[in-house]
């Protein structure tokens, strides 16, 4: 936890049974309390409901509410309390700590290569892991082959994993961290306003929030603009 604090997140999840008006789809709810985070509803296959929140670690305060007491002061909350009203938890809560992309880390060194979770690649947005990890592997298996076939695994050999590797991933990292910037209340009303008018400016925030958007200067101009009217 002492390393790189400002880039590892707390996740809270739960699952849940009786959740009312679940529409088939992830929704995202941006609550107050622990802004920038987010609170996730994700019905699944079994019929099961998986919520959760995620907030950055530098948000938790060990004076103040437990992850826990949060998730379930949140369900409470007057915009989701009648949906939960009726809902049984099915398991405990969860609480991880989850290790974001960042560039900082060291992710090689004397004959080893670090994917996914051991490299810290998890989304700052999504808090998703599994595309991450196998962009990973497969850029890691990419230089693995190379030096193998130069018979040469030291450290200087692989030192183009990490440039390689944040040269895929980078873009949409960066892109996420410009949309977390803008999570302070005023911003996240500007920000919704905005999805609600426009359904591409809607498709632009869903694809930095999952990490499929790509940069463009239309995109850039358009987070700039956000960043304006939530100051």
């Amino acid at each position: 936890v002492r390393a790189y604090p400002e880039y590892r997140a707390l996740a809270v999840t739960a699952y849940y049974r009786l959740v009312t008006g679940t529409m088939g789809s992830l929704e995202a709810h941006f609550p107050r309390e622990i802004l920038p985070g987010f609170l996730w509803i994700h019905p699944t296959e079994r019929g099961l409901t998986n919520v959760g929140l995620s907030f950055p670690l530098w948000r938790f305060s060990r004076t103040g509410p437990k992850p826990r007491e949060l998730l379930e002061r949140c369900l409470g909350s007057p915009f989701l309390r009648e949906r939960f009203a009726f809902a049984e938890r099915f398991g405990d809560i969860r609480v991880s700590l989850l290790p974001l992309g960042n560039t900082l880390r060291q992710v090689h060194g004397q004959g080893f290569l670090l994917v996914g979770d051991a490299a810290g690649l998890i989304h700052p947005c999504s808090c998703e892991g599994v595309s991450t990890a196998l962009v990973s592997g497969k850029v890691a298996a990419e230089t693995l082959a190379e030096a193998c076939a130069a018979g040469d695994c030291g450290r200087t050999a692989l030192s183009a994993y990490p440039t390689r590797l944040w040269k895929r991933l980078g873009p949409s990292f960066r892109l996420a961290d410009r949309l977390l910037a803008l999570r302070t209340p005023r911003a996240m009303g500007s920000l919704i306003r905005s999805a609600r008018r426009r359904p591409h400016n809607a498709g632009w925030i869903s694809g930095v929030l999952m990490g499929s958007a790509l940069p463009s200067e239309e995109l850039d101009t358009f987070l700039g603009y956000l960043d304006f009217l939530g100051r």
